[in-house]
Parts: C-alpha cells; structure tokens; sequence
C-alpha cells in the first residue's frame, strides 16, 4: 500500500491562484479541462493542491488562461521575488515607473510589446520628454 503524500501549503496556494484565475475567465473545470486536454477531475485536483503541477503543466495553463506563471505564486513567499505589498494607486509615481520598467525588461514578444507601444501612443505619451533608459532604471533627462 502507498503512503499518502501530504499536500503542502504552497501546492493549496497554486490550487487556490489556479481556481480564481480560471473564474476570472468565466471558465468551467471542465472547459478548462477541455482546453488543456485532461479531464476535469485533474483540474479539480490541482485546485485542491492534491496533486503537483508540473513546470509544463504551468507554462501550458498560463498560456491557456493568458496569464503570467507569476500569478500561480500569488501569496507564497519566494526569496527574490518582488510583488507589490501595496495597492498600485497607493505607490509614488516613481515606484510605478520602476515596476513599469523592470515588467517591460521582462517582455521579449515583438506584438506585445508592438501592443504597449500602440496604448502609449493612444494616450499620447509617446511626446513625452526624451528620456535616457539605462539598466538601473528610467535614467535621467537627456540633455
């Protein structure tokens, strides 16, 4: 007979994080099931921690539910992840543009970053004062 692993808390976290994203979507177990071609009751599991989500099986849910992998993580403390502890409104302007920055760091997809562009160009910011970009952050004005 088997030992019955225990689920961790983290493992409960994910399950939780994957349950909100995926009614977030307005989408059913079973179509996201469908989606990721397993039946339901592996979702089910997965939201319930019961069983581990492999690497894969996270990289394919992210992509399914248009979401980051970060996400998942939501609520799990993680050494050397930075997520906000604060509401957006509640941060100065400067930590906006800072998380602004180091999320577009992140972004190597030329139509999602041909996307932001497009917003920033609607909103007209694009004639915003030329700025010098450099690896630590927004950079000083060029002069």
């Amino acid at each position: 007979m088997r030992a019955t692993r225990q689920r961790t808390d983290d493992e409960i976290i994910i399950g939780k994080n994957l349950r909100r994203i995926r009614k977030a979507h307005q989408l059913t177990q079973s179509d996201l099931a469908k989606r990721l071609f397993i039946t339901f009751q592996q979702v089910q599991k997965y939201e319930r921690g019961k069983n581990r989500i492999s690497c894969g099986r996270l990289i394919e849910m992210a992509r399914v539910l248009d979401t980051r992998i970060l996400d998942f993580f939501e609520h799990i403390d993680m050494p050397g992840v930075a997520y906000p502890k604060t509401r957006t409104r509640d941060m100065s302007v400067q930590e906006l543009r800072d998380g602004i920055y180091r999320d577009l760091k992140c972004i190597s997809d030329l139509p999602t970053l041909c996307s932001i562009k497009d917003v920033i160009d609607k909103f007209g910011m694009s004639q915003a004062p030329s700025k010098k970009y450099n690896d630590i952050g927004w950079g000083d004005d060029v002069e």
